[in-house]
């Protein structure tokens, strides 16, 4: 019940932040962080007891595989991790040097590890056993190597966005901004890390800690997309045209 609570108001304040930024599709330089807050919504939504319950059951009786829609969320945090990479680092560089510190720093990480984490998902327990949340299946050495992995790929994109945003908060004028946004992608981060951790170590299950996990995760995501839609109004506010004068009162 509480994981479905909280997962209602993250998709809303994600729906939310989409609608003000709606226009932001068409903007060359705000696309990509309106692409990272569409794809978190979306994996949030393939990643919770619903889609298990419905798009699982289905994509099961297709495949004879379980928790697909699972792997594809995990997929579309790694593409909204990607796209945050590379609207904060547009903020810094631009043309070739753009280019070739994305594709080095934050593209080939995401490349690799996609087709690492179909293998060890579909070596294990990650397709053979089904849970209405993926937290609970039981780990096996596969899918303990699928969370180290998942972690590890998800830790680095977000902590090296959290580098370059420490850099974008010397601008006064972005400084709120960014430090609330490296406030969510700190704790993003750390939940992201638990499962990989407490896979490879003796002590609680991941299926224990889930509670710890998705409470953390609806958190950041929902100051990240608060943050974001305000950041969008506040700047749209400086384009507005001026009221005209009030012929009566003029």
């Amino acid at each position: 019940m509480l994981v479905g609570l909280l997962l209602i108001l993250t998709l809303m304040s994600i729906a939310w932040s989409l609608w003000i930024r709606r226009y932001t599709w068409t903007c060359r330089w705000d696309v990509a962080f309106t692409i990272s807050l569409a794809s978190v919504g979306a994996g949030f939504l393939l990643m919770s007891p619903f889609a298990s319950a419905t798009l699982g059951q289905w994509l099961h009786s297709i495949t004879g595989l379980w928790n697909l829609e699972d792997y594809l969320g995990h997929d579309l945090l790694i593409v909204a991790s990607t796209a945050v990479a590379y609207a904060m680092l547009g903020r810094l560089a631009r043309g070739s040097d753009l280019a070739v510190l994305f594709r080095r720093d934050v593209k080939a990480p995401a490349l690799v590890s996609i087709p690492l984490l179909l293998v060890t998902f579909a070596a294990g327990n990650g397709v053979r056993v089904y849970r209405p949340d993926f937290l609970m299946t039981p780990c096996d050495p596969w899918l303990a190597a699928y969370w180290v992995i998942l972690g590890a790929t998800l830790v680095h994109l977000l902590t090296y966005t959290c580098r370059a945003l420490w850099i974008i908060r010397r601008d006064e004028r972005s400084r709120r901004t960014a430090n609330i946004y490296i406030c969510a992608l700190s704790v993003a981060s750390t939940c992201y890390a638990i499962p990989g951790l407490v896979a490879i170590t003796p002590g609680p299950s991941i299926g224990q800690l889930r509670w710890v996990v998705w409470t953390g995760l609806c958190l950041a995501a929902i100051i990240y997309s608060v943050a974001a839609g305000k950041a969008w109004h506040d700047r749209m506010r400086w384009f507005a045209p001026a009221p005209e004068p009030d012929p009566v009162h003029s």
